[in-house]
């Protein structure tokens, strides 16, 4: 059954052998199996790789680019239903990658909901119909095309062709440069300056923004804080002036009562005063006889002296009335003030002086937000400064770092046979981002008289693989896709430079899983796993076969590519020769 139908775990056991791919899993980064039904001559194939170098050999036309080409389906390139082998509907690829090492894919991943962050390995699968519909899944759960391409980043670098090739990527070059010049942690500097550097500016861009909104409402606060404080307001104030409103504008009435009081106890004929004397008189002379209230006449004589008293008190109070026109008015104009803060801000003057200290809070932010925008804006411009500094110092190492991997390049190139070969490392400044103010390409010439180019604008799948072998050799330990595919790499090349380039592939697989598909022995000799690649014809139909070779299968397939069918004993004994010099 294959993946369509396959319920996959999220999270698999480790060593657990899945009914699809057939071997146990591993803790390397690599793509560990292949399968392959319905695509071009491949009716359905199983392929079970491993770490090191996996060599594919065979007759031409067998159909090893196929399964490259398939490789390339489940990472995401763009294909046609014509793929589609003759007389199926359906095409389908899958691909189980081992992930365990690489944390840049599962952090991506966990971050987009597609792994809980647990996985060590993953299925990648592809689906095209004849009808030109397609579906991609990866671990059952569709996604788009464009995600699985992304995630094909992280895995897989084919060359030979133009489709994946992550060195032709943006950016790609300047992260290996780095990497090749040990620039990493002066990039991380410059990140975190152009990181504070954005984050001042557009601080400082929302301050502008609202610059004069701010301006306005500060001269709104400090009117108010004058208007209140010119007021010169006390809380008891409303009281005190309205109790000599009162008396002020009653002057008149009150002088009118006091003296008609004053008249009707002391001054009138018939006053009070008068005939409280005349009832002393008649009391006195009555107590002179008989002793009986002589208690009443004491009480009387108390009495009419309260009432002097009396007397002389409205009299000094008359006195004292006030009549006084502008108190009154400037009394009249103080209260209307009041009403008027009073309508303007709060009910109350106590109120009114809380508001008064409100907006003294308010003003106070205000004012240090003016400050706040002059040391931010002074706070850019360092980091502005800074950021300069740090880009044009990464831009230098980065010119050193270009010119030592232009001589190691060249090298490496005159070694795999492309002695005329020209290398060289384009860095063209730019406006300042995150990374430095460098845009960088590697630029080849593959021959004499003509012009460096980009990578992906030279014509010969043959040389563009040696030179990414050459690139990959040197930048073995920067470059983190951990499967490199290598295709056509030994066009018009053959002897002692196809040794080397067998060598230099060898080598790689220290740090990656590397895939060949070679018709060179020179180069095969070098596999940790040779695999042969075969057609046979079936039921009138062409099928692409393919099988892990064992130490005999791998001797005669060498012999076989050295000499052609006929196998002599002299031709196994320079197959075992070369291959016992290959894996020494």
């Amino acid at each position: 059954m294959f993946l369509r139908n396959h319920a996959f775990s999220s999270r698999v056991e480790k060593n657990r052998v899945d009914p699809i791919f057939s071997t146990p899993f591993f803790e390397d980064t690599m793509l560990r199996e292949l399968s392959i039904k319905n695509f071009a001559l491949i009716e359905e194939l199983h392929i079970s790789l491993d770490k090191g170098l996996n060599i594919l050999t065979g007759e031409t036309g067998a159909g090893k680019s196929i399964i490259i080409g398939a490789i390339g389906l489940v990472l995401g390139e763009r294909a046609s239903s014509e793929v589609i082998r003759k007389g199926s509907d359906l095409c389908e690829v899958g691909g189980l990658f081992e992930v365990k090492e690489n944390i840049r894919l599962k952090e991506m991943l966990t971050e987009k909901g597609l792994l809980s962050g647990g996985e060590e390995e993953f299925i990648l699968k592809r689906e095209l119909s004849r009808q030109g519909k397609g579906r991609c899944f990866l671990n059952g759960q569709i996604i788009t095309l464009g995600m699985m391409e992304e995630i094909g980043n992280y895995l897989v670098d084919v060359h030979g062709q133009h489709e994946h090739q992550a060195l032709l990527k943006p950016g790609v070059a300047r992260d290996l440069l780095d990497e090749f010049g040990v620039l990493m942690k002066l990039r991380k500097k410059t990140e975190q300056t152009y990181r504070k550097f954005r984050e001042k500016s557009r601080e400082l861009e929302e301050l502008r923004a609202s610059e004069k909104e701010r301006e306005q409402q500060i001269d709104l606060y400090q009117f108010q804080i004058k208007e209140i404080d010119q007021a010169n307001l006390s809380i008891e104030e409303e009281e005190v002036l309205e109790k000599e409103y009162k008396v002020l504008s009653n002057a008149e009435k009150l002088d009118q009562l006091s003296q008609e009081l004053y008249h009707h106890l002391y001054e009138g004929a018939g006053s009070i005063t008068e005939k409280m004397a005349l009832v002393e008189g008649g009391l006195e002379k009555i107590v002179a006889i008989d002793q009986t209230l002589k208690d009443e006449l004491k009480e009387l004589g108390e009495v009419k002296y309260r009432i002097d008293e009396m007397a002389i008190a409205i009299r000094d109070y008359r006195r004292k009335i006030e009549f006084n026109p502008q108190r009154l008015e400037e009394i009249l104009e103080r209260k209307e003030l009041i009403s008027k803060l009073k309508r303007k801000y709060e009910n109350t003057i106590k109120d009114i002086l809380n508001y008064r200290k409100e907006t003294q809070v308010k003003l106070d932010k205000l004012l240090n937000s003016a400050r706040s925008m002059e040391e931010t804006t002074g706070e850019v411009g360092r980091l502005q400064e800074e950021l300069a500094r740090q880009a044009g110092k990464l831009s230098g190492e980065r010119k050193i770092a270009g010119a030592k991997l232009k001589k190691k390049m060249e090298q490496e190139l005159k070694e795999l046979g492309m002695g005329k070969a020209r290398f060289d490392v384009a860095i063209n400044q730019g406006e300042i981002k995150s990374s430095g103010m460098d845009e960088i390409r590697f630029l080849v010439a593959p021959n004499v008289g003509e012009d460096l180019k980009p990578i992906n604008q030279i014509a010969s799948g043959g040389e563009i693989s040696r030179i990414m072998l050459a690139l990959k050799t040197i930048l073995a330990r920067a470059d983190r896709i951990p499967t490199l595919i290598f295709d056509e790499i030994d066009v018009a090349i053959g002897g002692r430079i196809a040794q080397v380039v067998g060598r230099k592939m060898r080598a790689l697989f220290s740090n990656h899983q590397v895939i060949c598909i070679t018709h060179l022995p020179q180069i095969a000799v070098f596999a940790s796993n040779h695999y042969h690649v075969g057609k046979k014809i079936s039921g009138g139909r062409t099928r692409t076969m393919a099988a892990l070779l064992d130490k005999k299968g791998k001797e005669s397939e060498i012999a076989r590519m050295l000499a052609g069918e006929r196998l002599t004993e002299i031709t196994l004994k320079h197959a075992r020769e070369m291959i016992r010099e290959g894996q020494s």
